[in-house]
């Protein structure tokens, strides 16, 4: 085999590129349609195209692009299948009926398999077990081993006195177990994929096979599994290898590209130097989308948005990193990817096989029309069920039902509490007739059930069952608009079911034969849809969202990598508890030292090629490496541990939150923002940053669509009833929309509870903006951002210097500007949770901000110095009660508040953390506002 070097001075595609272009350029013509490409990540494919093609574009070069195909798929290039692939279903259900016919298996020997208890009766169980067992076949079939070759080792090392015989006895069962899989998958007349491709490596006929093909390329292929390394091995004549590397490091690289084990445990003073200086302990999902949004705004400048890639070593980080990205303003259009099962149609799908759990709980003894008559769910599945918003516009559209159905479900669960009650009947509701239109929608419920439940006869029925549900509950709708959200997720939702019923067909012998309920069809495709997620809709030139194993052929030049930890990527641990670690180092298959090495040469090479690179970790890395588990070697005592800090950085730049959190609790501060120590604070803290955005984005929503409303030529409110049960509708619509967005159905209670909080205040705080609106005042402006320099005079006069020359900057922003157009005048409003203390600084600072940005006299500011300041007013809503609070600028303390901030600024400048005791006369005359039906004060 040929071997390549690409340099680490830039990233390895456009590298790649480069260097193809100038080896295979004659005129002004590239021919490269010889080589067939593979590459380790399908994302990486297409977007060696896309950069042949910028070449090309950019040269004025004709390019013939070569074949480009994931790594994964290269056996299929080679070699025909003679049968169909058995799905992953297929597979678990043949493996469950595999190990069920082995009279030999015991109770323990399950429990060892699937690590807890295993219910006879409950097919699902048997169905996880076999999954289990599927991915640990399928993973040694990947690397030609068989489950008597993990018998021979365990016999070796019984022998050796290293092993046990029961643990022999487990592989032998599952090796017998392995010879009925393979019979009865012949029977179905469907293959297994590995098996399959091992079967084409035996017969190989390379004449055939290679079907033209003058050259292969293995680009970054650093991990390959022992069946592709076989084939490859087969054709290595004509196979070059890309190693994305220097030259130097030649001796760490097997002949096919693949990384030396051992030659990886240690990294370059050079490079231990830049990571000292590139990471940071970020624990919680809040610190590391705070984080990511701080270091991509100080390099705004330099690289437009889609030269920013954010790397995830756990995935689950990426939706709630991207929510705070999008809540800064950073990515404005960005969605993250979404589970299916996330999406409205799959929630509901999950509900109603929750309800259908516990009404058909027994279909032998009674028959479906007499089950679903005489048993109701619990109450709590049947409420979620029915406040699902798809199904209430399926009532309302379909079922053609009026009347507030809700506020009736409401009355009679206040009325009644049916939650306390054990065991709660159909007749109950039905024998009340002063909530008729709850028993309408009770009774449509159930025939929409029932269909489901009386056409439903084995496996195979449970797709056209679920599409039918879907046709029911939303083609009310003749046109959705993709665009939406809302509709894009339903759109998505129903379309998907397509795509997973490739994955869920069954031969038809299995379908006789597989003993499975509705409800525990349901639950296998629900569970079946959560492993696949959905890509957002628009995302444009946006911020790039990268899984850590592809960073290595990703080509942005500024990286950012969150979710990291001692291990580098904690969720790709190999070690299990039936494959053990000792038991891959014995067959000579990938284990957590390999996966460790192929991680640190991932890190390595971000660390070489990129200009500007950031790593978050959670947990302290330093400590760690001091134990030597991650290498001993790694850092050395020449350079400087993060968390160990020779001096207290000073601070240049400071928002308001920051500056807030540092007089209420300058310890906390010191702890957390300077030390970057373990986290002093609990979850709560994330669960206050879901809720209090929450509600920001609530009334940032309910405003902005009001001010378009009120800026309406022909806008006359209408009269203060109306307008304030218009508004909270309009408020309420925002809350369920935004909490759908940040929570699933398996929100814990606690977080649903606040979310029910939030929903209590909204009629007070409704009836609050119906009486403003009549009164005349309208929203102006919402979300104003402000970044000015801290300025002496509270904010009109020069900017502060301090002792060392430097300046402080401050940003914050307007979350809310209205206007009184006859009065000229204005008020200055700020969302304001209870989950945090209020100090007594921040409408000084938001007040010194608006007056630097007038003496700023910057175009971005000339909504700011429309503002008549002598008339300008600042205001609270809280969530912490349903009222509004006016605090008048006049009663702000005087020069003694803007002396305080300019004394506190200079002391978080200069490194002074020791806790702050404020005068007691520093305090506001507030005037407020009550929610009753007194008239606003108006303030002149």
């Amino acid at each position: 085999m040929e071997k390549t070097f690409l340099n680490w001075s830039y990233p390895c595609l456009p590298t790649l590129a480069e260097l193809l272009v100038r080896r295979h350029q004659w005129m002004r013509t590239v021919d490269l349609s010889e080589y067939l490409f593979f590459f380790p990540s399908r994302l990486a494919t297409r977007r060696f195209l896309t950069i042949l093609a910028d070449i090309a574009y950019r040269e004025k070069l004709t390019i013939e692009v070569p074949k480009v195909r994931f790594l994964g798929d290269l056996p299929e290039e080679f070699y025909t299948p003679k049968h169909p692939f058995a799905s992953m279903l297929v597979q678990q259900i043949v493996w469950m009926k595999a190990i069920r016919a082995l009279p030999e298996v015991t109770k323990e020997d399950c429990q060892h398999w699937l690590s807890r208890p295993l219910r006879e009766d409950v097919i699902s169980d048997w169905l996880e077990l076999g999954e289990k067992v599927a991915e640990i076949h399928q993973e040694l079939r990947k690397e030609c081993l068989y489950f008597r070759h993990v018998v021979d080792c365990c016999r070796r090392r019984e022998k050796e006195g290293t092993g046990s015989c029961e643990e022999t006895r487990r592989w032998e069962l599952l090796a017998k177990a392995q010879e009925r899989y393979f019979d009865m998958l012949d029977l179905l007349e469907v293959e297994d994929k590995q098996e399959s491709r091992y079967r084409g490596l035996v017969e190989w006929q390379p004449s055939e096979l290679l079907r033209g093909v003058q050259r292969i390329g293995l680009v970054g292929c650093v991990e390959m599994t022992g069946l592709i390394q076989q084939f490859i091995k087969h054709m290595e004549n004509c196979v070059e290898v890309f190693i994305y590397a220097p030259w130097e490091y030649g001796e760490r690289f097997l002949e096919n590209g693949m990384l030396k084990p051992g030659a990886w445990e240690e990294m370059d003073p050079q490079a231990a130097k830049r990571l000292s200086q590139t990471w940071k302990q970020a624990d919680t999902p809040y610190q590391q989308g705070a984080d990511a949004i701080r270091w991509m705004e100080t390099l705004r400048s330099r690289h437009a948005a889609d030269e920013f890639t954010i790397g995830f070593a756990r995935e689950s980080l990426e939706p709630q990193v991207g929510q705070m990205l999008r809540l800064s303003g950073m990515v404005p259009d960005f969605l993250p990817k979404k589970e299916m099962s996330h999406l409205t149609p799959w929630q509901l799908l999950r509900r109603v096989a929750c309800c259908l759990k516990e009404m058909v709980y027994d279909p032998a003894e009674l028959e479906v029309s007499e089950t679903l008559e005489k048993v109701s769910p619990q109450w709590d599945s049947f409420v979620a069920l029915l406040r699902h918003p798809d199904l209430g516009e399926y009532f309302r559209h379909r079922c053609n039902i009026e009347g507030d159905w809700l506020s009736e479900l409401d009355m009679f669960e206040k009325h009644f509490q049916p939650e306390r009650i054990f065991s709660y009947h159909r007749f109950c509701i039905m024998t009340h007739g002063e909530y008729p239109v709850l028993q309408e929608v009770y009774a449509a419920l159930l025939r929409l059930l029932e269909k489901m439940v009386t056409h439903y006869e084995h496996f195979g029925h449970i797709v056209p069952l679920v599409v039918d549900f879907f046709k029911d509950v939303y083609c009310w709708k003749s046109w959705y608009n993709p665009q939406d959200e809302e509709d894009y997720q339903i759109l998505r939702g129903c379309m998907e079911i397509n795509v997973l019923n490739d994955k869920l067909q069954l031969p038809e012998t299995l379908n006789r034969t597989l003993s499975i309920s509705l409800v525990e069809a349901l639950e296998l495709v629900v569970k079946k849809a959560s492993s696949r997620t959905i890509s957002p809709t628009n995302r444009g030139d946006l911020f790039s969202f990268q899984r850590w194993s592809d960073l290595l052929v990703d080509d942005c030049p500024a990286v950012l990598v969150a979710g990291l930890d001692e291990r580098i990527v904690p969720e790709e641990n190999c070690v299990g508890e039936i494959l053990t670690e000792e038991l891959r180092q014995e067959l000579g298959i990938r284990t957590a030292v390999s996966q460790y090495e192929r991680n640190l040469y991932i890190l390595l090479s971000l660390l070489h090629s990129r200009s500007h690179v950031r790593f978050l970790f959670q947990g302290d890395p330093a400590d760690t490496w001091k134990r030597k588990t991650f290498s001993g070697k790694i850092i050395t005592e020449k350079w400087p541990l993060p968390g160990v800090l020779p001096s207290i950085p000073k601070r240049r730049k400071m928002n308001v939150e920051e500056f807030s959190y540092y007089v209420t609790s300058s310890s906390k501060y010191y702890m957390n923002e300077i030390l970057q120590l373990q986290d002093t604070r609990d979850v709560t803290l994330e669960m206050r940053f879901l809720l209090d955005g929450l509600f920001r984005r609530v009334l940032h929503q309910f405003s902005e669509e009001e001010m378009y409303r009120q800026r309406y030529p022909n806008f006359v409110p209408m009269s203060l009833e109306r307008e304030a049960q218009r508004y909270l509708k309009l408020l309420r619509d925002f809350l369920d929309k935004e909490y759908r967005k940040s929570f699933d159905a398996t929100t814990r209670p606690p977080i649903f509870v606040q979310k029910e909080r939030i929903r209590g205040l909204l009629p007070a705080l409704a009836a609050e903006q119906a009486r403003r609106t009549l009164q005349g005042w309208r929203i102006h402006r919402v979300g104003i951002p402000l970044q000015v320099m801290l300025r002496s005079s509270g904010g009109a006069g020069e900017i502060v210097t301090f002792s060392d020359g430097k300046r402080l900057e401050l940003s914050g922003m307007l979350e809310r500007v209205d206007i009184h157009p006859v009065r000229n005048e204005w008020v200055v409003w700020h969302y304001l949770s209870d989950m945090l203390p209020e100090d007594p600084f921040r409408i000084p600072l938001s007040r010194h901000m608006i007056l630097s940005a007038r003496q700023d006299y910057q175009h971005d500011y000339n909504e700011i110095q429309k503002m008549p300041f002598a008339r300008l007013q600042y205001g609270t809503i809280q969530l912490a009660e349903p009222h509004f609070r006016i605090v008048l600028w006049d009663s702000a303390g005087g020069e003694k508040y803007y002396k305080w901030i300019e004394f506190i600024a200079e002391r978080i400048h200069g490194g002074d953390f020791s806790q702050m005791t404020l005068p007691e006369s520093l305090f506001f005359q507030e005037q407020p506002i009550s929610s009753n039906k007194v008239p606003l004060p108006i303030v002149q």
